[in-house]
């Protein structure tokens, strides 16, 4: 997935069908030299092991860390040792089926000398201090008497209880991966009548996101009122986040198994929390088997569904409209500034790292900004825009395939432009015959991704390929 997006579910009630629990072993992976090269050097300097994990399909992604690691280089150095990996290591992966790591993670993972994990960031950023907030969050976990190794440690080395299962689910929210569907069913089969009852339980096991399917989440609705008021008694913006959640971990579990079937179970759960907005409901059960469609390498059932879904959610949407919206809530925003991300961040760190931070910027020259957090619509029929067209390219040669492609990316251009929509669009207009036009767009692309700062060296590949006529222009 070149360009993610993330829709919004507005929840309010879940459906959930039984499933059934096993613990599975899995074989300890054999350690490969790089990592056995970077542990060394973490072991000898008294450091713990930085693991940069790039974006397999997102190069924009991989230029964001890349700035924002460089800019927070110093400080990492002073603590870890940094190593760049393309996937997760096998010695992250759980031996059990304890925590979840989403199929296309990339971000940081921070552990120890033993590959113990410390602390996890998800996505990249730009920004500095969010390495430097994630370097802090792993060595309190280091020097922590509860570790999440020992949590671990004591759940795999005893008979499971309620008490271990629930330290380790908190450890492993607390460094930032998911609790596995097993572990949840497993903590709620361990815990007491009284708890089971509980509305206090009831809402922390809502907060661990138990899979649709689960045992757990029907164990928890045996009594209705009892969970209703669990339920509500939450924000709404806490139940969106929940449902989001259950329904990433869910797909993919699907994908993980290339179960269609459970598949269309998340897809009808997501359709099923838009009970106001039934239309909403509906895209985003289509968007679900598309995002399962794609993930198991279904193209046939991908390019059945992929038209109708854009057609009836973003072509019909005009970009004039959306932009003055933008406008407006822009305006709106702007009437109350909250201090930058940065800033709050940086009151959080401990005072010697203060100290050596606020020394950079004197000598820098630079200074805390007030920012607004806000995330323009234009940029999201864009990205969804580029993301069908990329992938209707990537799967098809049919002639009115590509050419349904070619009026997406248009679309998308005319939403917001971006050096990734651009690319698209030089590559559909080369697959359709239109070298000269193309090689003119991909020269477009180039220019805006080194405006950025970004490394464009891929494109340049491309229209290199382009100028020699090659017929697959995106070899390797």
């Amino acid at each position: 997935m070149r360009n993610p997006f993330l829709l919004p579910s507005l929840v309010t009630t879940l459906f959930i069908i039984t499933s059934s629990w096993q613990l599975k072993a899995q074989p300890i992976p054999n350690r490969s030299p790089e990592i056995t090269e970077a542990l060394q050097k973490a072991t000898k300097a008294k450091k713990m092991l930085f693991l940069q994990i790039q974006s397999e399909k997102c190069f924009q992604c991989n230029d964001v860390a890349n700035m924002g690691i460089r800019a927070a280089k110093a400080s990492i150095d002073s603590h870890c040792v940094i190593l760049n990996l393309k996937t997760i290591p096998e010695e992250i992966k759980p031996v059990y089926n304890i925590y979840e790591i989403p199929k296309e993670y990339f971000g940081v993972i921070i552990t120890d000398e033993s590959m113990n994990i410390l602390s996890v960031m998800h996505s990249s950023n730009t920004n500095p201090f969010q390495y430097i907030q994630l370097i802090q969050r792993a060595l309190v976990e280091k020097n922590s008497t509860e570790t999440f190794a020992r949590a671990k440690e004591k759940y795999l080395m005893q008979k499971p209880s309620f008490e271990t299962s629930m330290q380790l689910a908190n450890k492993i929210m607390q460094i930032g991966f998911e609790p596995g569907g097993e572990l949840i069913d497993e903590l709620v089969r361990k815990a007491s009548a009284d708890s089971l009852e509980s509305i206090s339980f009831m809402q922390y096991v809502l907060k661990q996101a138990p899979l649709v399917g689960s045992s757990a989440y029907l164990t928890i609705t045996k009594q209705r009122d009892n969970y209703n008021m669990a339920w509500y008694r939450m924000s709404l913006r806490e139940r969106i986040i929940i449902n989001n959640r259950i329904a990433a971990k869910s797909i993919n579990k699907a994908i993980a198994d290339k179960n269609v079937g459970f598949a269309n179970q998340v897809a009808y759960f997501r359709q099923g929390t838009y009970t106001d907005k039934p239309e909403d409901g509906f895209k985003a059960n289509l968007e679900t088997m598309l995002t399962y469609y794609s993930s198991v390498n279904d193209t046939t059932n991908y390019l059945r569904s992929v038209f109708n879904y854009y057609d009836r959610f973003y072509m019909n949407v005009q970009p004039d409209d959306i932009k003055r919206e933008d406008s407006i809530n822009k305006v709106e925003l702007s009437k109350s500034v909250s201090p930058s991300e940065s800033e709050i961040i940086f009151q959080q760190l401990p005072d010697s790292i203060k100290r050596k931070v606020e020394a950079n910027m004197k000598k820098t020259g630079a200074v805390f900004s007030k920012t607004i957090t806000y995330a323009p619509r234009v940029q999201y029929y864009a990205s969804g825009l580029n993301e069908g067209a990329w992938k209707v390219y990537t799967y098809s040669n049919n002639p009115a395939h590509l050419n349904k492609a070619v009026l997406y990316i248009r679309k998308s251009l005319e939403f917001f432009e971006t050096p990734e929509s651009i690319d698209t669009y030089a590559r559909l207009l080369y697959k359709t015959g239109n070298q000269t036009e193309a090689i003119q767009w991909e020269e477009k692309a180039i220019q805006q991704k080194q405006k950025a700062g970004f490394d464009a060296s891929e494109y340049e590949k491309v229209i290199y390929r382009m100028k020699k006529s090659l017929t697959n222009i995106d070899a390797d």
